[in-house]
């Protein structure tokens, strides 16, 4: 008896073979994804900065409100958060209920803050006092982590004049789903974030689209990153003919056959080359003898008329 529609009742019949069958197809499809997303991001990238508070940090114009000397000596994470106390307590002052945000180039500090409790004695009291002062302020504060080289609060602590900004990626340009996809980017390592950032500089925000399956239905390189990265030196890309799994479902579809550059290269460096990629990704060129014959004879035919349908 057939299991579907109508006929799926308490009496029907369901084969249990069939089942598992089907259990395991999913199994592989999920696993396969899997390992696609894994292999798309280098666990060796994955760090704490941010994009969007680098940019912020590089491009936007700083002043230096206020300088002091501590009269006690601590460890380095107490001095931080001890600042964060006194500029929450001048915000305090000025009697407006604000949500801010503040950047810190510690992330022991920041992570502590964000929670309000931390197990160091020391940490604990300044926490407690930065509540205190948040809740009474009515201040809703949010800590985010800034390295130290995009630091400007660290100039003048080294006795340097506070450096002014850099002509960045020009965020006042970019749409409120753009600016949240830019936030939404995997945090990175230093190296990473600079590759990152070079990409951005370069492609603005087409470059966060560059893994949107429905409009890059194949990636650059046909077998993944991963695959790319760790291909034997020489090794050709994919075949002419391949399964239709193989073409992720587009068979004929996505950029000319790449060459592999070998198994040193490392999977980041082979992301930032897809995204200059994108410079021309999308140009449909001929590939074969047989697409520039099929070129030439559209060529010589007249234009659709308007309203034709095509399929």
């Amino acid at each position: 008896m057939p299991v579907q529609g109508a006929l799926t009742k308490k009496s029907a019949i369901y084969v249990n073979d069939l089942a598992e069958a089907l259990a395991n197809i999913m199994e592989k499809g999920i696993t396969r994804l899997a390992r696609f997303e894994k292999a798309l991001m280098s666990e060796d990238a994955l760090g704490f900065e941010s994009q969007l508070i680098n940019e912020l940090a590089l491009s936007s114009a700083w002043t230096c409100n206020s300088i002091w000397n501590f009269r006690i000596t601590a460890h380095i994470n107490v001095l931080e958060l001890e600042a964060v106390v006194r500029l929450v307590g001048r915000l305090v002052a000025k009697g407006v209920s604000k949500r801010v945000v503040v950047l810190l180039d510690s992330n022991v500090i920041k992570c502590a803050a964000s929670k309000g409790r931390s197990s160091l004695r020391a940490l604990a009291k300044a926490l407690a006092r930065l509540a205190v002062l948040s809740v009474a302020g009515g201040l809703y504060l949010v800590f985010g982590f800034c390295p130290t080289r995009h630091n400007p609060a660290d100039d003048p602590t080294r006795d340097v004049e506070l450096r002014g900004s850099i002509p960045g990626i020009d965020l006042a340009a970019w749409d409120r789903l753009d600016l949240y996809r830019l936030a939404s980017l995997p945090k990175l390592r230093r190296w990473a974030s600079n590759w990152v950032r070079l990409v951005l500089c370069l492609l603005g925000p087409a470059a966060l689209g560059l893994t949107d399956r429905s409009v890059h239905r194949a990636p650059p390189f046909p077998y993944g990153l991963h695959a790319a990265a760790s291909a034997p030196p020489g090794a050709k890309a994919m075949p002419s003919s391949m399964e239709f799994d193989s073409t992720l479902g587009y068979p004929g579809e996505g950029p000319p056959h790449l060459i592999c550059c070998g198994r040193s290269a490392s999977q980041f460096l082979f992301l930032v080359i897809c995204c200059v990629l994108h410079l021309t990704y999308g140009v449909l060129v001929p590939r074969n003898a047989g697409d520039i014959q099929r070129l030439s004879l559209r060529k010589q035919r007249p234009p659709l008329p308007e309203g034709r349908p095509v399929l």
